[in-house]
């Protein structure tokens, strides 16, 4: 019995001694229900979409100078095409129909591409590649010679030399090309394209009709050897 007074007396003695120690209380504001944590990103934003393919066609022309074809001459036609992007670098295909009144021709090119411009849903890029040309080639031209009278300056003779060619051509050409576009939706873009086709003929077979006198066309010719200033615009879809 003396054992149990003894020990109540001493709990209640450590709780007294207890009581008169402060509380030491952290004070804090709880975060709100439904609130997100924030996290440090480190992510950098860019507008470049790595291995993006697109799709694009258009307008398509060629300014060439050649005696071939009767001197300086304009190709219109359309474009189609497709490129592959592995972030700045790329490749790209393109089929395109070019004609005049006389020369008719399409070509089918590849290469690679670098984007060395893209911010704000702008880009540029340049390309080169290599590509072979197919070209009917109905042209025809009238030389006048005319001879005076050295005494009285009156018309003698007057001669007209017609010459027709009738002939397909084989060209390969180099390509080069700067693009600048806008993508209006992450999607679909407006570009346009300035560059230079340089072409050398590896073949041709026809003829050449002089007067009277019909030649046949056989090997290469270097008057074919078209070079110029490209230029192209149209649209281009992401995928």
């Amino acid at each position: 019995m003396k054992k149990l007074i003894l020990i109540g007396l001493t709990t209640l003695a450590s709780g007294i001694a207890c009581a008169d120690q402060a509380l030491n209380v952290q004070y804090g504001q709880p975060a709100a229900l439904g609130t997100t944590p924030n996290y440090v990103s480190t992510t950098v934003a860019s507008d470049q979409v790595n291995n993006a393919f697109t799709l694009h066609g258009g307008y398509t022309g060629w300014k060439v100078d050649s005696s071939a074809i009767g001197g300086k001459a304009r190709f219109h036609g359309f474009h189609l095409g497709s490129t592959y992007d592995f972030d700045q670098r790329g490749v790209w295909t393109k089929y395109e129909h070019q004609s005049d009144d006389d020369f008719k021709n399409e070509q089918v090119s590849f290469g690679g591409q670098y984007t060395f411009y893209n911010k704000n849903n702008t880009y540029a890029l340049a390309q080169a590649g290599i590509g072979y040309m197919w070209s009917d080639l109905k042209y025809s031209s009238t030389d006048v010679s005319i001879e005076f009278d050295p005494d009285t300056g009156e018309e003698t003779d007057r001669t007209e030399t017609t010459t027709k060619t009738d002939a397909k051509a084989r060209n390969i050409f180099i390509p080069v090309n700067i693009e600048l576009g806008h993508y209006f939706t992450p999607q679909l873009a407006a570009y346009a394209g300035l560059g230079y086709k340089w072409s050398q003929n590896t073949s041709i077979r026809g003829t050449e009709t002089v007067g009277d006198e019909t030649t046949t066309l056989k090997g290469r010719s270097g008057s074919l050897d078209l070079h110029g200033t490209s230029y192209n615009f149209g649209l281009k879809y992401r995928f």
